[in-house]
C-alpha cells in the first residue's frame, strides 16, 4: 500500500470514500465516464463543422485522434482544398479517394467549366459527349451536345441546308454563329454575283507617259481576266449609259521626292511610284478588293518625260508584285476579321474547330475557332530555350510535333497543360523541312535525305540520301521533290533504291514546298505552281503550270471539298474546278500559312490569324431552301 499513497495528489483514505464492493456499478461508471467523452467528442465535431474552415478540422484531429469522424475530417480538409483551388484534376482525385462524397455534388459546379474547356481543347465528339454525360444539367451541357453534333458531320461541308438546321436545331452551340455566318454568305453570293466589270484606270495629272502607262494597265488586267470566266470591258471615268456597275479601279501617279533629314533619318532624293487597285460592286460601295504598291525609285534612275515604271532597273520588281483581283461576287462576305496574335508567327496547322500556331520563337497556342470571329486559346505551350528555331508544325493523333532548321520537338498534353515529351536535334535527324505520319512512324524531309523514325522521333533510318524540300502523302504514296524533280514512290520502293516516277521541274521553278490535295499535288516553286494528276499514281500527270506571273508567290495550298485554294502574296485564289486557272482572288491580310479547319480556311502571315469561309465558293452547295 505504500506505493499507493497518492494517486493523482489524492490522499489513500479520500479514495477508499469511491471504493463499492458490486462490480457491477464500476462498470457502468466507466460506461459513463467514456459516453462523457464521446460527447465532448461529438460537440467538438458539430462545433467544427458550423466554423468549417480547414483549420478547424485539423484541431479536431489533433484532440481526437481516436474520433470515429476523424476520416469525415480528412474528407472535409480534401474538400477545402479543392474548393480553394478548383481544377479537374484535384477534383477527380477528390472522387476517387471518396467515391461516395455527398461533397462531390458541390464540387460540381466549381469545375464544370474547366472541364467544358478540356472538351474543347480536345474537339472530339466522344470528349463533348463524355462532358455532358458527366453534367447532364448544368449551363454547358446543350452546348456540349451542339458541338458533338457538329464535329460529328466534319463542319457539314457543303450542306447549306443542314447547316441552317444546325443552327436552328443547336443555338447554343459554339458553332451556330458561324452557321448562320456561312448560310447568310450564300444568301449573299446568290444576291450579289456579277459576270461583267468595268475597268477605269485613271493616271494622276503630270505623269510621265500616261498614254502608255493607261495601255499597259489595261492590257494586264485583260489577260488575267481573259482566263476567269468574267467579262472586263474597258470604260472611261465618267462610265456611259450601260457600263457595268461593277467597277475595278486602277489609279496610278508619280511624284518626285527630295532628299531630306529630320529627327536622325535621312532620305535620299527620288521618286516614288504608287498604284492602288479596287475591286467594288458600286463604285460608291465598300471594297471587295483594295490593294496598294508603291516602290521607290533614286534620282540616277529618273529619266526626264519618263515613267519609272518603263525607265528604272527596278521596274520589273513592281511589275512581278502588281496584279489585279478577280471576282464573281462580294466575296469579302467569306473572310473574317483578323486576329492580332502580338507575335510573329510561322506555321499553322488545324483540325476541325481548332489550330495550333507556331511563333518564331518555338512557342505555340491551340487556338478554338469554333467562332472564328472570336477565337479563344484552349492552351498555350511556352519553351524554356527560345535558341532553337522551328518553322513548321504538325497534329499527329494527340500529339504537336514543332520541326525545322535544328530537328524536331514532340509536345504532348497532360493534366499540366503542353510538355514535351521528346527532342531531337539537327544532330540527329538534321534540318527537317516537311513532316509527314506514316504507318511505321514519321517521315522527314531533312538535311540529312529522307528519313525515317519511331513514332517519338527516335531510331531514324536514311530511306533515302538525296537531300528533300518538301513531301506530302497519298495513302502510301509519297510525293517529294528535291528542289530540281518531283517523285512519286512508296516507302518499300525507296527502301528498294527505286522510284514509281519522276518529273523534272528544272532548277528555274526551283520547286520547294508540296501539298497533297484528294487526289492531287499542289507544287509550289519560285516559277509558279504545278498542280500534278494522281488518280495513277504510277502515271502522274501535269494538269496545269500557272506561272508566277499568273499566280504571284504561291506559298501553301489547301482543298476543301473539290477545290483548291492557294495562298500567296495576292492573298487567297482560288483554282477553277480543272484547276487550270484563277477564278477567284480573296484579300486577306494573313498571307503565308495555310490549313483546312472543316470547310474554312484558317491562314497565318506576319502576327496575324484569319478565317475565310469556303462554303459560298462551292458551286455544288446551294442556297439554302427557305423556311
Amino acid at each position: 500500500m505504500a506505493r499507493l499513497q497518492r494517486a493523482e495528489g489524492i490522499p489513500i483514505e479520500r479514495l477508499t470514500r469511491f471504493h463499492v464492493p458490486n462490480p457491477v456499478p464500476a462498470l457502468c461508471l466507466v460506461a459513463i465516464l467514456v459516453a462523457g467523452m464521446l460527447g465532448c467528442a461529438g460537440t467538438a465535431w458539430e462545433k467544427a463543422l458550423v466554423t468549417d474552415t480547414p483549420q478547424s478540422y485539423h484541431q479536431f484531429m489533433r484532440k481526437y485522434p481516436d474520433s470515429d469522424h476523424l476520416r469525415d475530417a480528412e474528407e472535409r480538409i480534401a474538400f477545402h482544398k479543392v474548393k480553394r483551388r478548383p481544377s479537374p484534376q484535384r477534383f477527380e482525385s477528390f472522387r476517387q479517394t471518396y467515391p461516395d462524397s455527398r461533397l462531390i455534388a458541390e464540387l460540381r459546379p466549381l469545375v464544370e467549366s474547366q472541364f467544358f474547356d478540356a472538351a474543347r481543347a480536345a474537339g472530339t465528339a466522344a470528349a463533348y459527349r463524355s462532358f455532358a454525360a458527366e453534367f447532364p444539367n448544368g449551363p454547358f451541357a446543350e452546348r456540349a451536345l451542339g458541338n458533338a453534333v457538329y464535329v460529328d458531320a466534319d463542319g457539314f461541308a457543303g450542306q447549306a441546308d443542314a447547316l441552317r438546321g444546325f443552327a436552328a436545331s443547336h443555338p447554343a452551340s459554339d458553332f451556330a454563329a458561324e452557321a448562320k455566318r456561312s448560310v447568310a454568305a450564300l444568301d449573299t453570293r446568290v444576291g450579289t454575283h456579277f459576270n461583267r466589270v468595268g475597268l477605269v484606270v485613271e493616271i494622276a495629272p503630270a505623269t510621265p507617259e500616261a498614254k502608255r502607262l493607261m495601255k499597259e494597265f489595261t492590257e494586264r488586267a485583260m489577260d488575267i481576266y481573259d482566263d476567269s470566266g468574267v467579262e472586263l470591258v474597258a470604260i472611261p471615268e465618267i462610265a456611259p449609259p450601260g457600263a457595268p456597275s461593277v467597277r475595278l479601279h486602277i489609279k496610278h501617279g508619280e511624284a518626285t521626292e527630295k532628299a531630306n533629314i529630320s529627327s536622325g533619318d535621312i532620305s535620299k532624293a527620288g521618286a516614288v511610284a504608287h498604284t492602288v487597285v479596287s475591286l467594288r460592286r458600286t463604285p460608291e460601295g465598300p471594297p471587295i478588293f483594295e490593294r496598294s504598291f508603291e516602290m521607290r525609285f533614286a534620282s540616277r534612275e529618273r529619266i526626264a518625260n519618263a515613267s519609272m515604271l518603263f525607265a528604272s532597273r527596278e521596274a520589273k520588281l513592281y511589275w512581278d508584285q502588281f496584279f489585279v483581283p478577280v471576282a464573281s461576287w462580294q466575296s469579302s462576305a467569306a473572310v473574317r476579321p483578323a486576329f492580332d496574335l502580338k507575335k510573329k508567327v510561322t506555321a499553322v496547322d488545324a483540325v476541325l474547330g481548332r489550330a495550333v500556331v507556331l511563333f518564331s520563337d518555338g512557342d505555340f497556342q491551340l487556338m478554338g475557332l469554333a467562332d472564328p470571329e472570336k477565337p479563344v486559346v484552349l492552351a498555350r505551350y511556352d519553351r524554356d530555350s527560345k535558341l532553337e528555331h522551328f518553322d513548321g508544325v504538325k497534329i499527329v493523333g494527340d500529339k504537336v510535333i514543332l520541326f525545322g532548321q535544328d530537328g524536331l520537338e514532340i509536345v504532348g498534353f497532360s493534366a499540366q497543360g503542353p510538355k514535351a515529351v521528346a527532342k531531337h536535334g539537327r544532330g540527329e535527324v538534321g534540318s527537317v523541312a516537311a513532316l509527314v505520319p506514316a504507318k511505321e512512324g514519321l517521315l522527314l524531309a531533312s538535311s540529312k535525305g529522307l528519313l525515317l523514325t519511331e513514332a517519338d522521333g527516335t531510331n531514324p533510318e536514311r530511306v533515302m540520301r538525296r537531300i528533300v524540300r518538301g513531301i506530302d502523302s497519298l495513302g502510301e504514296t509519297l510525293v517529294f521533290t528535291d528542289g530540281e524533280s518531283i517523285f512519286v514512290s512508296t516507302l518499300a520502293m525507296l527502301r528498294q533504291n527505286r522510284v514509281v516516277a519522276q518529273l523534272r521541274l528544272g532548277r528555274e521553278f526551283k520547286p520547294e514546298r508540296v501539298r497533297v490535295v484528294e487526289r492531287s499535288a499542289v507544287v509550289m516553286g519560285h516559277g509558279g505552281v504545278v498542280v500534278i494528276d494522281l488518280q495513277t499514281p504510277a502515271k502522274p500527270r501535269v494538269v496545269s503550270k500557272l506561272a508566277r506571273q499568273k499566280s504571284g508567290q504561291v506559298d501553301d495550298a489547301v482543298r476543301i471539298g473539290k477545290q483548291v485554294f492557294l495562298l500567296g502574296a495576292r492573298g487567297v485564289q482560288l483554282l477553277d474546278a480543272k484547276a487550270t486557272r484563277i477564278v477567284e482572288v480573296v484579300d486577306v491580310v494573313a498571307r503565308e500559312r495555310a490549313a483546312r479547319i472543316g470547310r474554312h480556311l484558317v491562314v497565318v502571315g506576319d502576327q496575324q490569324l484569319q478565317v475565310v469561309d469556303a462554303l459560298p465558293f462551292d458551286p455544288t452547295a446551294s442556297r439554302p431552301a427557305s423556311r
